[in-house]
């Protein structure tokens, strides 16, 4: 589409067209100095060709008309013709993009501008910014990203390389982890063989006061039989004291008696 003339633009005060597939609106200079100028113009080259404007509300489609200075607009252009100089955008078999091919406009309203760029391609040709394929969408710009073919033992080559690179990377913390497991496992043997220790001493105890205590029953048992048998004999004791008390006072009392009877037979005789 063609833009309006200069008298159009100094007379409007909207623009006529939304931004769109031919049309990417800014609303100050300072946007013409980043690579998305690049990428848009290359954009515009590949699809239907289009104009990157510097002084439109996207909002609105108002106009914005710029007060520059004279150094500014030298910056501009200079910023324009760098992209033949520098080569920024080339064809796909890396031929410069022709003067013609993006035109730099500026529109004046009195001490004001807008900055028109435009970007018109050649028929059949395709065009490149940084080595990549930019295309025009509805109001955006798109990559276009190719498939590259890698050869199968490329590709094992590779995933060989992303595996060694990736055991070399997280081996010290495998080792370090394994070194962890190692030192809690012979800490879990030191605690098994402990806890069996103290459990078979344990039981050990159990069988010696086991052993203690029966013994202890059969040293009471014992002393109970000897003690019933020392009261058995003590009383056997007691009572042949008794008898030989009693043998003794009855021998006693005869010896007596007989003295006695002596005594009186004397006496009478």
């Amino acid at each position: 589409m063609d833009l309006p003339s200069d008298n159009e633009f100094q007379t409007m005060a909207k623009f006529p067209i939304e931004e769109g597939t031919q049309f990417e609106f800014k609303l100050g200079p300072s946007n013409i100095y980043h690579k998305k100028l690049e990428e848009t113009l290359c954009a515009f080259l590949n699809t239907s060709g289009g104009h990157f404007i510097c002084g439109i509300k996207d909002d609105d489609l108002s106009l914005v008309w710029m007060e520059l200075t004279s150094k500014q607009k030298d910056d501009i252009k200079l910023r324009v013709d760098n992209i033949f100089h520098q080569r920024l955008i080339l064809t796909n078999d890396n031929k410069n993009v022709m003067p013609n091919n993006i035109v730099l406009r500026i529109v004046n309203k009195e001490d004001k501008v807008i900055i028109i760029i435009s970007a018109i391609p050649t028929p059949n040709e395709k065009y490149k910014c940084d080595n990549k394929t930019w295309y025009r969408l509805n109001a955006s710009n798109y990559l276009l990203r190719e498939e590259r073919m890698v050869p199968y033992a490329n590709v094992q080559a590779m995933i060989c390389q992303e595996v060694k690179k990736t055991n070399d990377e997280f081996k010290p913390l495998i080792d370090a982890q394994n070194s962890h497991i190692k030192k809690i496992e012979e800490d879990l043997k030191r605690a098994h063989r402990k806890m069996k220790y103290n459990s078979e001493e344990s039981e050990r105890r159990i069988k010696q006061l086991i052993y203690d205590t029966e013994k202890s029953k059969k040293h009471i048992e014992e002393n109970k039989v000897t003690m019933k048998s020392l009261e058995i004999e003590y009383s056997n004791m007691i009572d042949l004291v008794h008898q030989n008390i009693l043998i003794n006072k009855n021998n006693m009392e005869r010896k007596l008696y007989k003295e006695k009877s002596e005594s009186v037979f004397n006496i009478f005789c």
